[in-house]
C-alpha cells in the first residue's frame, strides 16, 4: 500500500479531476474541497472511493507493506523490482504528469475551515502513518465521528498499520545493507592499473587515463560514504529506523551503480 499526505492527496484530486478545465471554469477549491469531503462522509465510495481514508484499505486479516509516497517510489522499487546485486538503470514510467495539467494548482491557499475538515476526515490517516497536521483554530465536528466504526476497532486498525509500517522500513533497511554489502565488495575490488609502458602516446592513451582518475575518485568517494554510512549506523543501532537513514542508503547504493557502470562491471546474482 502507497499512503500519502491528506492535504497533498486531496489537492492532486482536484487538479486530476480538472485537469482539463480553464482556470475560470474550475469551481473554488476550498469549497470543492468541503463539498466532497461532505459527500465523502455519508458514501466513502464516491468518486471510486478516491476520498476514502487510507486506513479503511488495512484489513488486518492481510498483512501488507506500507509504504509513504513522499518518502520516495524508489523505497518500492528497491524493495519489490531491484534485484540483488543488480546495477542496471531502472526507469519508473511516469502515466499521469500533473506538470502538464492545464493551471495545475500545486500550493494553493486553504482556508481554516477547509484545513480542519481535512483534519476531522483524516484525522486517523495523520495518527497512522505520521504526517504533520496543520493546527487550525476553527473547531468544526465534520465527517469522522459520524462516518467511523467502532473505537476499538479503529485502534486496531491503527496500531497493526504502524507496526507494518515499521517491518516495511526494517524490512527494506535489512535489504539495503546487503545490497551496499555486496556492491561495495564487488565494486570496489582492485583494479589491473591502467598504466603500461606499452600504450602509445596518443588520444586514446590519454582518455583512458582520464577514465582511470575518474573510477579512482569515484572509488574513494564511495569508500569514504560507505565508511559514514556504517558509522551512522552505529551511532543509530538503537534509535528507530527511519525513511531519511534509508534515503542515504539508496542515494549510496546508486552511487555504486554509477560507479559499476563506469567500470563496465557486471555482478552475477
Amino acid at each position: 500500500i502507497i499512503v500519502r499526505n491528506p492535504y497533498k492527496r486531496i489537492i492532486s484530486e482536484y487538479n486530476w479531476q480538472f485537469r482539463d478545465v480553464e482556470l475560470g471554469e474550475k469551481p473554488e477549491i476550498n469549497s470543492w474541497i468541503i463539498e466532497s469531503i461532505e459527500k465523502a462522509s455519508s458514501d466513502a465510495s464516491c468518486a471510486d472511493n478516491h476520498f476514502r481514508p487510507s486506513l479503511d484499505f488495512i484489513d488486518t486479516n492481510f498483512p501488507c507493506k506500507i509504504f509513504r509516497l513522499e518518502d520516495g517510489i524508489e523505497f518500492v522499487a528497491e524493495y519489490f523490482l531491484r534485484k540483488h546485486g543488480s546495477v542496471d538503470s531502472m526507469d519508473i514510467p511516469i502515466e499521469k504528469n500533473a506538470k502538464k495539467f492545464l493551471n495545475n494548482s500545486t500550493e494553493p491557499s486553504l482556508g481554516e475551515t477547509t484545513i480542519e475538515t481535512i483534519n476531522q476526515f483524516y484525522k486517523y490517516d495523520f495518527e497512522t502513518f505520521g504526517y504533520e497536521m496543520i493546527k487550525s483554530p476553527v473547531n468544526t465536528r465534520r465527517a469522522t465521528d459520524e462516518y467511523k466504526d467502532d473505537k476499538y476497532s479503529t485502534e486496531v486498525r491503527i496500531e497493526t498499520a504502524r507496526r507494518w509500517r515499521t517491518m516495511t522500513l526494517n524490512a527494506l533497511h535489512e535489504k539495503m545493507q546487503k545490497e551496499l554489502n555486496t556492491l561495495h565488495t564487488t565494486i570496489l575490488k582492485p583494479s589491473k592499473s591502467i598504466h603500461n609502458a606499452n600504450y602509445p602516446k596518443d588520444k586514446q592513451h590519454h582518455g583512458e587515463i582520464q577514465k582511470s582518475i575518474e573510477v579512482r575518485f569515484g572509488e574513494i568517494q564511495l569508500k569514504l560514504g560507505h565508511e559514514l554510512l556504517k558509522l551512522n549506523g552505529l551511532n543509530s543501532s538503537r534509535q528507530e529506523i527511519t525513511p531519511i537513514v534509508i534515503s542515504s542508503m539508496i542515494k549510496q547504493a546508486n552511487q555504486y551503480r554509477h560507479q559499476a557502470r563506469l567500470k563496465n562491471i557486471n555482478i552475477n546474482n
